[in-house]
């Protein structure tokens, strides 16, 4: 009888609109792959700012294996690896790199103030240097952005503001009655179900006994 009367009970585990909950596992995940991103392309030191005595100095003495000038602002100065290894330049930057990957990193970067007068300055400056012209060293024009930087700064607060929320909801719907949790008891119904095979002892002198405290 019992077996049968706890049929009818609805079981409060079961998720009653039948829609999937939503996995905080993912936010999770989501700001782990953001960091290890984060450290491939931004961790070591960064790069050195060259003067023009130093870029003239890099051009004389033929470290210089490639120029990349982005956005027509900046020069990044990739050197030879026999300028590297050469002790003529301390403290450089080694390429970026995490969870087994590197990113090729510039180990000096030279700010172009007039970028028509770049290009003919590298030139002359290597002529002046004795370079022939099949070893001449012209610089690569680039536009870039900063995609994962802008994508990253645009997640990070909704992503905090929701990992805050799904905190708070756990912290009140794990609360006792006293507690936060509280809130959300208000209202509940403590109705029993009842079924023709639950016995309910009520006899005449209950019913009796009420009618002579009404009188």
């Amino acid at each position: 009888m019992a077996e049968k009367s706890n049929k009818n009970i609805p079981d409060k585990n079961k998720n009653n609109n039948g829609k999937p909950k939503f996995n905080s596992n993912w936010i999770f995940a989501i700001l782990a792959v953001s960091i290890i991103l984060f450290e491939v392309l931004f961790s070591g030191k960064s790069s050195q700012k060259a003067t023009t005595s130093m870029l003239k100095d890099m051009i004389i003495n033929r470290d210089i294996e490639n120029l990349v000038v982005v956005n027509k602002e900046q020069a990044e100065i990739y050197l030879k690896s026999t300028a590297i290894e050469s002790g003529r330049y301390e403290n450089l930057p080694k390429p970026g790199g995490g969870v087994g990957l590197q990113v090729p990193k510039p180990q000096f970067v030279y700010n172009i103030g007039d970028i028509s007068n770049f290009e003919p300055f590298i030139l002359e400056t290597q002529k002046n240097a004795g370079y022939k012209d099949n070893e001449l060293i012209y610089p690569e024009y680039v536009t870039r952005k900063n995609y994962f930087a802008d994508i990253l700064g645009w997640l990070i607060l909704p992503i905090l503001l929701i990992v805050v929320w799904l905190f708070m909801m756990r912290r009140m719907a794990g609360g006792g009655a006293g507690g936060a949790g509280g809130i959300f008891s208000v209202g509940k119904s403590r109705a029993q179900i009842f079924d023709k095979d639950t016995n309910v002892k009520i006899n005449f002198n209950d019913v009796a006994g009420l009618e002579e405290a009404k009188t």
